[in-house]
């Protein structure tokens, strides 16, 4: 998997978060004014049953060019759900959902790794990431 991140480009990563869970996926889509001296948000974008992290990046339009928050661009995450019972992608909860998945504790890691990306440009005071967290239900 490429781990070259440019600009205005998608680019997909695998992650291995846990020995006992699968190596997952995920896609993430960097803003056209990536890196500036001013901070991303950082959106998570689920894909829904059947469907995959490609599909969502084109149905949610969150990786479109000129798409602001607070007259900067977004920092896209789409993750990849795992086969379920059903045959089908599938996230943790779902009745036809993988008995043995945990994406809690996948989306656990990907707020933790904010975390310390946020914690290390604070102390370096790189423009690279700067990460504010807010979860909005």
């Amino acid at each position: 998997m490429s781990t070259d991140f440019s600009p205005g480009k998608t680019t997909t990563v695998e992650i291995d978060v846990r020995a006992d869970q699968p190596v997952r996926h995920y896609n993430v889509h960097l803003p056209v004014d990536y890196p500036n001296n001013r901070g991303h948000a950082v959106i998570f974008s689920f894909h829904g049953h059947t469907r995959d992290m490609t599909t969502q990046e084109d149905l949610s339009q969150l990786s479109q060019q000129g798409l602001l928050i607070n007259g900067v661009g977004i920092i896209a995450v789409y993750p990849q759900g795992i086969i379920g019972t059903n045959g089908g992608t599938a996230w943790q909860g779902a009745p036809y959902s993988s008995p043995h998945v945990d994406d809690v504790n996948l989306f656990d890691f990907f707020l933790f790794m904010t975390s310390i990306i946020h914690h290390i440009d604070s102390l370096c005071k790189c423009n690279d990431l700067r990460v504010e967290k807010k979860i909005v239900h």
